[in-house]
């Protein structure tokens, strides 16, 4: 014996799978918003971040002197220093005795700099692989 379907039964049917699929489709769509719109909240906070740390840094290290003008005269243009740069070694030696769990005031006498110095270095490190 054979059952015969309405077919008035197959268009709901298929107008049903539609109307989920749309639904689907367009939470997708709302979540993916939600998701861009949390990683630029995200960006921005760690770009303010970083922004800080900058500052913070610029405090700690001490203030040069411009030294005089060239003696060779060149138009009376000032000789200007670069700006400090940081020792990559040092840097590094801050971390891996980190790493290995000394305090930062065991690790500041041992290298010779100042305990701000070893925490500042500890924060941009942390800040970066963040």
């Amino acid at each position: 014996m054979q059952t015969a379907i309405h077919p008035i039964t197959t268009y709901v049917l298929m107008a049903a799978g539609f109307a989920g699929l749309l639904f689907l489709h367009f939470s997708l769509i709302r979540e993916m918003e939600r998701l861009r719109k949390q990683m630029t909240d995200d960006g921005g906070a760690q770009r303010l971040e970083m922004t800080r740390l900058r500052a913070e840094l610029l405090e700690s290290t001490p203030a040069r002197e411009t030294p005089p003008t060239s003696p060779r005269g060149l138009g009376g243009a000032s000789w200007q220093a670069a700006p400090p740069r940081l020792n990559v070694s040092r840097r590094s030696q801050v971390l891996r005795m980190s790493r290995s769990g000394d305090a930062p005031e065991r690790i500041a006498s041992a290298l010779g700099v100042t305990r701000a110095e070893v925490d500042l270095l500890l924060k941009v490190h942390r800040a970066a692989s963040a």
